[in-house]
């Protein structure tokens, strides 16, 4: 899809195809982005992390479409009662569900955004008492002595005697 690109407002010959078309353009990007966040709490549990990192690129992707439209969509938000008139009764309608629809699906990968960073901060943190445990293990080592190889065979003469 080409859009327009930051045109002003007054000298764009269609504001309400323009704004209609980035609308439209802000749901398809938040519903492909609300879809990756669904599919990133299956990632987040595998222990592989690369599928992870591949789909957080791909959202960083989204996000960064998304800024770029709503900057062309920046001058006519400025207008918005103006560019709002311009509109039929079935276009203000179909505006105002465009945008309740965009609010709710960023609504929606917000909160799943959130569940997500307390998952990772749990993992984190489990993953730090592993790694402690892990720590003290060898300190544990360190300080009492590796056994020996004869060490055994020591103990075995002692039984003999």
């Amino acid at each position: 899809m080409t859009l327009k690109t930051s045109a002003p407002f007054g000298t764009d010959p269609d504001p309400v195809g323009t704004v209609m078309a980035l609308l439209r353009r802000q749901v398809d990007l938040y519903r492909r982005l609300e879809a990756l966040a669904g599919r990133q709490r299956d990632l987040i549990g595998e222990a592989d992390p690369q599928p992870l990192l591949q789909l957080l690129a791909d959202r960083q992707k989204l996000t960064d479409e998304l800024s770029a439209n709503s900057g062309v969509l920046e001058p006519y938000r400025a207008h918005w009662s103006d560019v709002r008139a311009r509109f039929s009764s079935e276009q203000r309608q179909a505006a105002d569900a465009l945008l309740t629809e965009a609010g709710e699906r960023l609504g929606r990968v917000l909160a799943v955004d959130r569940q997500d960073a307390q998952l990772l901060a749990v993992r984190k943190a489990q993953t730090a008492s592993a790694l402690e445990g892990v720590r003290c293990g060898r300190q544990m080592l360190n300080a009492y002595g590796r056994p020996s190889a004869d060490a055994g065979q020591h103990l075995n003469r002692m039984d003999q005697e």
